[in-house]
């Protein structure tokens, strides 16, 4: 699938060009630590973060999103660049998600194979979110499948301030072969809209990683981040 998405990327562009006139809508904001399914991508320093959607009314979208990231000196990986399309509808009283997303770390290391594409699929039923991630060859020098399925939701607390939750679980022979064994994240923290800016305060952790990796690239260990985002 790592083929794949080198056309998946032209074929994004093109699409890009099909939704000029679509609703656009942009992002940027900044963390503390840059966490991919609990674990650091950024060396646990702050990232600038940022992206853009496209977005049809027949319920086709496509988007861009980046992020600085650290994988060390030898992976020489200083960008994160996702390409992602898909289609939303709805079914049964679900919203429905469906589509691609492509992971590229432009000037990185060959040798370490960082690109790769992922098959995904969800749905929302009032403020629980579902979704499932699939790709036959995992990122890294692995070429085994990984999949992750993770469960999300918002509560109402009043006063504009929401609690997050989220609990996600990463298997398959990809996340074994970087992680020993298959791994559980989880995500609990507060969110709140003020000037403009949202700010969301998260505790993110993991479970089944033994031990932990505590250097800074690549660290799984339990951390609080802060998260400010402008939408445009």
């Amino acid at each position: 699938m790592k083929t794949f998405g080198k056309a998946f990327v032209a074929g994004s562009l093109l699409l890009a060009c099909g939704v000029a006139t679509a609703d656009v809508s942009y992002n940027a904001g900044v963390t503390t630590d840059y966490r991919f399914r609990g674990v650091s991508q950024n060396a646990q320093d702050p990232a600038l973060q940022g992206g853009a959607d496209f977005s049809d009314k027949s319920g086709v979208y496509l988007g861009i999103w980046g992020s600085t990231i650290d994988f060390g000196s030898a992976a020489d990986a200083d960008l994160e660049v996702d390409l992602y399309g898909g289609v939303k509808w709805k079914g049964g009283g679900v919203d429905w998600d469906a589509g691609l997303i492509h992971y590229a770390y432009p000037g990185s290391e060959s040798s370490f194979k960082l690109p790769f594409t992922e098959l995904y699929i969800g749905g929302a039923y009032g403020p629980v979110t579902v979704k499932y991630y699939y790709t036959d060859d995992y990122t890294g020098t692995t070429t085994k499948a990984a999949s992750y399925l993770v469960a999300s939701g918002g509560v109402d607390l009043g006063s504009g301030v929401t609690l997050n939750l989220s609990v996600g679980r990463s298997s398959g022979g990809g996340i074994k072969d970087t992680f020993v064994k298959n791994y559980t994240d989880y995500k609990v923290g507060v969110s709140k809209g003020f000037g403009g800016f949202n700010f969301d305060l998260s505790y993110i952790d993991t479970s089944g990683i033994s031990p932990d990796v505590t250097t800074d690239v690549g660290n799984t260990e339990g951390t609080v981040v802060l998260t400010v985002l402008k939408s445009f």
